[in-house]
Order: C-alpha cells, then structure tokens, then sequence
C-alpha cells in the first residue's frame, strides 16, 4: 500500500468518510449476505457489498444513508474488484476534478445497468 494511498485512507477516516470498520457497517454486510445472495454480475455467491454509487460520492451527494440497503449490491469479490477499477474510481477522478456529486452519482445507476453486459464480454 503506497504512502499516499494510507495518507488519504486516514484522512477520509478522520472525516468520517471511511466507516467500513464500524459495528453498523458489519452488522448491515453481515445481515445482508447472510442469505447467501448471488453476485448481480455473474451469480456467483456473493462475498462483498458494493456501493452504488460509490460511498464516496453518496456522502458528497449529501445522502443521509449511505449504508441503505438500497445502496448495497450484492458482488463476488472478482466483479466488486472489476467494478471498482473500472466504474468507481473513473467517476471518483471526475469529483475530484469538481463535477457534481449529483450527476455522478445518476452517470453510476445508468451505468450499474449498462456495464453488466460489458463486464461479461471481456
């Protein structure tokens, strides 16, 4: 883990961006992929919760639960991490460049519907 990636990890925590090692947080993950639910991907068993849109840009967004299950899409950890490089991260450069939270995060729900298909043809 690089230097500055533990930089701003620490930051995000101190600003309270960055709860995934909170007692809510593991009761919600727990509850949820205790039904052993499939990977919205491919139907592989989930292992992870993804946000959608990212958690980061849900709280720029001023959204007031951003642990909502309504947030929360069930992934296999391949497609979580395919996910994450390929959607996240693109639309997290763009609101740190200063684009709208709002929009981001619509540009995200249109494109957890159009990447499903794209995802498989690689």
């Amino acid at each position: 883990m690089s230097a500055r990636y533990r930089t701003r990890s620490a930051t995000r925590r101190a600003n309270g961006e960055h709860s995934y090692d909170d007692d809510a947080w593991r009761k919600q993950r727990t509850r949820m992929l205790a039904t052993d639910p499939p990977c919205e991907d491919c139907g592989a068993p989930a292992t992870d919760l993804d946000h959608v849109p990212p958690r980061r840009l849900l709280i720029a967004a001023d959204t007031s639960n951003v642990d909502d299950p309504i947030w929360l899409h069930p992934r296999c950890k391949a497609c979580h991490s395919w996910r994450t490089m390929h959607v996240d991260l693109p639309l997290l450069r763009r609101l740190d460049a200063g684009e709208n939270a709002e929009q981001l995060c619509s540009d995200a729900m249109v494109d957890t519907r159009t990447r499903r298909s794209v995802r498989h043809a690689e």
